[in-house]
């Protein structure tokens, strides 16, 4: 797995190969998101996960994208700290977790199936 970092500038830096939780906190601390900024951490072209915005202006994005799959976050991140949680699912294979905070099953009162079956509709639309 590795973690990037890249601007709309063209910058761009591989931050590590074998990332870990510590590394994955400074990388979201130390991006400057007041110019357009990416973050992600990569399994493959096909399997990674993308944080990106620009605060205050444009705001902040979740994107997982599993097999060619892409699921976007339904609420945005307010904050980099508010990445954090993401990042570390992905990294710790939690996709279940991942699942319920791209759909916002918490403030949507979702249970587990429910999460399920909206992750399953959007790969069935996406197929």
């Amino acid at each position: 797995m590795i973690l990037k970092r890249s601007y709309l500038s063209g910058r761009e830096e591989i931050l590590g190969e074998q990332p870990d939780q510590g590394l994955i906190e400074k990388a979201i601390a130390e991006t400057d998101w007041s110019q357009f900024a990416f973050l992600d951490l990569l399994i493959d072209d096909q399997n990674y996960l993308n944080g990106s915005g620009c605060l205050p202006d444009d705001g902040l994005s979740v994107l997982l994208s599993v097999n060619n799959v892409q699921f976007v976050t339904e609420v945005a991140p307010t904050s980099p700290a508010d990445l954090v949680p993401y990042y570390l699912a992905y990294l710790n294979g939690q996709f279940a977790d991942l699942y319920g905070m791209i759909f916002d099953a918490q403030n949507r009162g979702l249970t587990g199936f429910e999460v399920e079956e909206l992750h399953l509709q959007e790969v069935r639309r996406q197929s």
